[in-house]
């Protein structure tokens, strides 16, 4: 075989392996990102808060202790408010007085004994004694401490006989009675994510499978780690779930 026999035969032999391999390449199935991506998504209260002291005072009861359970409207803390309990007093008693004068007053007008200067003057007595009457009251009902839904105790944050500011953390309470889902999706996901699109979970503390729906898509992707906040709805019923359990979030 010549020289030139062998160079056009190794020519044609590269040839059709060029072509093998664009063949192969192109059967080769194209996977998304997406699609064979999984995440982590933790689980979240529909209603969780902390509940805090509104005036200054004492601790001097804590009704339903950490990990108890209450109806709502339930009083779960009870502050030593006699200060305010006699603040209290004082307004009806001054409120009392305020009205005796004005009817003495009105009486007095009656009779052309008295000017019109006096009289408005003792009915802003009684309109003052009036609203200080309902300070009083209002922080006397900041005294106990009441739920606002029902639910579960999560952490105590104080102890009884303890002094606490105004704004200072008491409880935390969350409502158990349904949990949703929070995670961080790729931003580059954003054009195939809907609300309403059900995605699969997996609960690693209870080994669990179960599916949630999308419900809100945040507005806002994070440019340092270009990402978007995700949250969707458990559905149906899995037990013993616990706020802050994580598991693997699957796409459809």
């Amino acid at each position: 075989m010549s020289h030139a026999d062998r160079f056009l035969r190794n020519v044609l032999s590269g040839m059709a392996l060029l072509v093998l391999m664009a063949c192969g390449y192109a059967q080769t199935p194209v996977t998304s990102g997406m699609d064979r991506q999984e995440i982590r998504a933790q689980l979240r209260p529909l209603r969780y808060t902390t509940l805090s002291a509104e005036i200054g005072a004492v601790v001097q009861t804590i009704l339903v202790k950490e990990g108890q359970r209450f109806a709502a409207g339930t009083p779960l803390i009870k502050l030593d408010c006699g200060l305010h309990d006699a603040q209290r007093a004082k307004s009806v008693a001054e409120l009392a007085g305020a009205q005796r004068s004005l009817e003495a007053n009105q009486r007095l007008a009656e009779l052309n004994a008295a000017g019109l200067m006096e009289l408005d003057l003792a009915k802003n007595a009684v309109e003052k004694s009036q609203a200080e009457l309902r300070i009083s009251e209002t922080q006397l009902s900041k005294c106990e401490i009441k739920a606002p839904f029902a639910g579960i105790v999560a952490e105590q944050r104080i102890r009884e006989q303890q002094y606490v500011q105004p704004g200072t953390p008491l409880v935390d309470v969350l409502d158990d009675s349904g949990y949703e889902l929070e995670f961080l999706a790729p931003s580059t996901w954003l054009s195939r994510l809907r609300v309403g699109m059900v995605v699969r979970i997996n609960i690693d503390e209870v080994r669990r499978n179960g599916t949630a729906r999308i419900v809100r898509i945040s507005p806002r992707i994070d440019p340092v780690s270009q990402s978007i906040k995700v949250t969707a709805n458990l559905e149906g019923h899995m037990a013993d779930l616990k706020a802050g359990m994580s598991g693997r979030l699957q796409m459809p």
